[in-house]
């Protein structure tokens, strides 16, 4: 007898194509890396899971509301950027000043959060307002240099006619 394994379906996924890791606080609390160029997926009960009234604090001031947020934020900062609605489809910007004694001569970085629908499932894409797109027909590593900087941040392998996004 043959035995056909359907995929669960999972509810929510966030795609990071930064090219450094991700960050995504749920609203219980939880922590969860999202890696370069990964997805993570997370189920209902994840999502909707909230604090204890103990834990809540003022940035979730109305638990009741149906809103579902996780809060942003790069691996290696200290601050949250964005809370984001895993519910509300909507397409947002935000502007990060990077931490000027990690590295001298950093520019803000662009990001764009873009929540939307794709077959039922909850798909937030966290990218940079720029990318580059290999156009040619064999995998590229790209690496980028910012002003009087003498290092360069490697982005990472560029497949043909993919992309991949630059956190400037």
């Amino acid at each position: 007898q043959q035995q056909h394994h359907a995929e669960k379906f999972v509810p929510y996924s966030i795609h990071n194509l930064l090219a450094e890791p991700l960050v995504c606080i749920l609203e219980d609390g939880s922590e969860h890396t999202v890696l370069s160029l990964e997805r993570r997926e997370f189920t209902y009960e994840q999502v909707w899971r909230r604090r204890t009234g103990q834990q809540l604090t003022v940035r979730y001031s109305d638990d009741s509301a149906l809103d579902n947020h996780v809060c942003l934020q790069l691996a290696d900062a200290h601050n949250v950027f964005c809370r984001v609605s895993m519910e509300v489809e909507k397409t947002t910007s935000y502007i990060i000043e990077r931490n000027a004694a990690r590295k001298q001569n950093t520019c803000p970085l662009h990001i764009v959060c873009d929540l939307c629908s794709v077959d039922g499932q909850k798909v937030l894409i966290v990218s940079s307002m720029l990318s580059v797109k290999n156009c040619t027909k064999i995998p590229v590593m790209s690496a980028i240099s910012l002003p009087d900087d003498n290092e360069m941040l490697q982005l990472g392998l560029v497949h043909p006619d993919c992309s991949i996004s630059v956190p400037l």
